[in-house]
């Protein structure tokens, strides 16, 4: 069986602030408040990042093909040119009329997949994304923290057989921002939005935070 899988991620709000705001500030790294809290630029997703792959689960000998990647597009705004959603988390905010980014830029480092033939089946597939923030150091006023941001994720797929049916078992760990969404056959079986759980760019620093392990059919 031929299994087609979308690996999806995007900031999933129009802009965020680069800088926590001061209340977060105060009570995480209160050191850096006086020399960044004056701190207005911001940063916004442009094309979301993106990897296809496909791989043949039923081929006595696996193949894999890579169909399509792109690891997106960050824009820098300047002072003064969003402002936080109504209602919203302290990093969801909206561009005001007549916005324009500063510069952007391709988020450096990879989207990438592969099949695995050192695993027990030979036929699992890991994928992930390490995703380098383009604009981070600002000597000036940016904390080593922010420095070492970055977008990370690692996964792995396994298609296993059971009588005439297909089904997958994924595993793997990311970070809590941005948004994650993972698709089989078309078929949404996995999604992460900070939206939705209250995670910040914050979980871009250190380690990767959220772990998946879940299972269920192809078709």
């Amino acid at each position: 069986m031929n299994v087609i899988v979308e690996y999806e991620t995007e900031i999933p709000a129009a802009v965020v602030p680069l800088l926590p705001d001061r209340a977060i500030q105060l009570r995480q790294h209160p050191p850096y408040v006086s020399t960044i809290e004056t701190s207005f630029l911001s940063a916004g997703g442009g094309t979301k990042g993106y990897l296809i792959f496909s791989f043949d689960s039923a081929n006595p000998t696996p193949t894999f093909k890579i169909i399509r990647k792109n690891l997106g597009t960050i824009h820098l705004y300047g002072p003064l040119q969003t402002r936080r959603r109504p209602g919203g988390l302290w990093w969801d905010h909206v561009l005001l009329p007549g916005a324009a980014p500063i510069f952007s830029r391709t988020l450096t480092r990879t989207l990438s997949a592969y099949l695995d033939r050192k695993a027990a089946d030979a036929g699992t597939v890991k994928f992930g994304i390490h995703g380098q923030l383009p604009f981070m150091r600002y000597t000036g006023y940016a904390p080593d923290y922010w420095v070492r941001a970055a977008i990370d994720g690692e996964f792995s797929l396994a298609a296993t057989t059971a009588r005439a049916s297909v089904g997958f078992e994924l595993t793997g760990e990311h970070d809590g921002f941005p948004k994650h969404i993972i698709r089989i056959n078309g078929k949404e079986v996995y999604v992460h939005d900070p939206l939705r759980t209250g995670d910040s760019p914050l979980a871009l620093m250190g380690g990767m935070e959220r772990r998946v392990a879940l299972s269920g059919p192809i078709s």
